[in-house]
């Protein structure tokens, strides 16, 4: 926030008076010089307050907007750029983040072993690592001189910022920046790491214990609507919790990718008495995204599988946000009506 001090053309008590009003006059001044300290407090609180907050915003691929927001963020970096994803070689990003290097910043950047080779084919300049456990390291999100962060459903690659359907979130705070520092450096040394929170905004880094739990608990907690994007949906806990809720009158609809179709033993399953649709024919699905109640957003890298929520490096953020979550439902019912399939 920029606040611009000035002053007003009446700015100074001598140019106050008025013809025949000096009594009035004179108990403004009065009053003035009794309320100017509690003014000034006021305003050093309100500078306080406003150097706490943060701002948070969403951009969907569907707007081709993500990929220009990403490489503006990553150009104005002026220290150090931490990059993690399953997947990291959009051309114009590696670019992007060798010309950081060619300025003297700091870039390290985190890949899966399994695509870390489509990577190195395109020569980067920064030092990039990997994992070579059985779990996947699946999380994607960039932080930027500690301050400006981004997460989304997306990797950096040309199907996750520019062809495919996926959703990012951008930050500026300091706070969440520094949490996802710790979840950086969690995924590094391979450790566990606890959640944290700032304002209306939980963050988790998968594996973690009862995080599951939790999600299950705030859908049945839902009283007036589910709405949910997967690319990928396999796990027959949350298909119970949908089907349960939607018994007992609560609007359900769910958005899967033609992947879940072709591959999930689930779709038999995943019939009345909730809608469904599936995308595939012209566009993938790449979400991980629910939104309960028209409030709570829960989105990051975790699709509704086993191995998301038990095995791999997922990052899953939690928003109480009207004005976030309409977003959302505006993209879901978007790609409901343009892209989605009856089956």
């Amino acid at each position: 926030m920029i606040i611009k001090w000035g002053r007003s053309a009446a700015g100074s008590a001598s140019q106050w008076h008025c013809e025949g009003r000096g009594f009035e006059s004179l108990r403004l001044h009065h009053k003035r010089d009794r309320l100017g300290p509690f003014f000034v407090f006021l305003i050093l609180v309100f500078v306080i307050v406003s150097t706490n907050l943060y701002s948070v915003d969403v951009s969907f691929t569907k707007d081709n907007s993500v990929l220009e927001r990403v490489i503006e963020i990553i150009a104005e970096t002026k220290d150090e750029l931490l990059v993690v994803a399953f997947s990291l070689d959009h051309p114009e990003i590696i670019d992007s983040l060798n010309c950081l290097v060619d300025k003297g910043v700091h870039v390290e950047a985190m890949v899966d072993n399994s695509t870390i080779q489509r990577t190195m084919l395109l020569d980067p300049a920064f030092k990039v690592m990997c994992d070579s456990s059985e779990a996947l390291i699946h999380s994607k999100f960039l932080i930027s001189d500690m301050k400006r962060s981004v997460i989304g459903t997306g990797n950096f690659t040309l199907s996750g910022l520019e062809k495919g359907l996926n959703s990012f979130l951008f930050f500026n705070s300091d706070e969440i920046a520094n949490g996802l520092y710790d979840f950086y450096h969690a995924i590094k040394n391979g450790i566990s790491v606890n959640e944290f929170s700032y304002s209306n905004c939980s963050f988790y880094l998968l594996p973690y214990s009862n995080l599951k739990e939790k999600i299950l608990d705030k859908m049945l907690g839902a009283k007036e609507s589910i709405y949910i994007a997967e690319y990928a949906f396999t796990d027959y806990d949350f298909l119970s919790v949908m089907k349960l809720k939607s018994i007992k009158g609560i609007q359900i609809r769910c958005l899967v990718d033609s992947w879940t179709f072709d591959y999930g033993e689930i779709v038999s399953y995943l019939n009345k008495p909730f809608m469904i649709k599936r995308v595939g024919a012209h566009k993938s699905l790449h979400e991980k995204t629910m939104v309960l109640d028209n409030e709570i957003v829960i989105t990051g890298s975790a699709n509704l599988t086993y191995s998301a929520y038990e095995k791999n490096r997922e990052l899953i953020v939690i928003i109480k946000n009207k004005e976030v979550a309409k977003k959302f439902l505006d993209y879901f019912n978007f790609i409901w009506e343009v892209w989605g399939d009856d089956y």
